[in-house]
């Protein structure tokens, strides 16, 4: 593996566990009810610097041709690389999806308002889900917009969608 490849690894797994002591301090703060303004702040700027980080590594993927990063024309490196790719978009996805629900929580703690959500199920689109909460299937492109990470098209089952305000 290339210096850039280990890099991207080392890169990502700080992000995921500098991410998970955040967002296992906002489960902390919800359960035992005691915190304070600063510390929501605190919070949400922690994990929206997660969330930076995360895409900056997601983008850097982007760029990089990961079999051109291969140290040994190999055919078990080639698919071990491809696999590792695919894992960390994943992973990556994953991250940020979580990262996202503990700052709607935090959102939520400081605000005191609440926001609609839908778990996807295998199968689910925007425009099924656009149907259901916002009452026609032509406002998925709200669910785009409320949901940067998203792509329009079917959803990954699992994911947390937000749902804006209906009209």
């Amino acid at each position: 593996m290339s210096a850039t490849l280990r890099a991207l690894r080392t890169s990502q797994e700080a992000i995921a566990s500098g991410a998970a002591s955040a967002v296992a301090a906002v489960r902390s703060a919800l359960s035992s009810g005691s915190y304070t303004a600063q510390q929501v702040r605190y919070l949400r700027a922690e994990l929206q610097g997660y969330l930076d980080d995360a895409r900056t590594v997601r983008a850097s993927l982007d760029l990089l041709e990961v079999e051109g990063e291969q140290v040994v024309d190999d055919a078990e490196d080639t698919l071990h690389l491809l696999r590792w790719e695919r894992e960390s978009r994943h992973a990556l996805q994953a991250l940020g999806a979580a990262i996202r629900r503990a700052r709607e929580a935090l959102e939520t703690l400081e605000t005191g308002a609440t926001r609609t959500v839908h778990l996807a199920r295998s199968g689910d689109t925007l425009q099924r889900i656009a149907a259901r909460y916002l009452g026609d299937w032509r406002e998925w492109p709200r669910l785009l917009d409320a949901n940067p990470d998203l792509a329009p098209g079917a959803v990954v089952g699992g994911t947390v969608v937000v749902i804006p305000e209906r009209r």
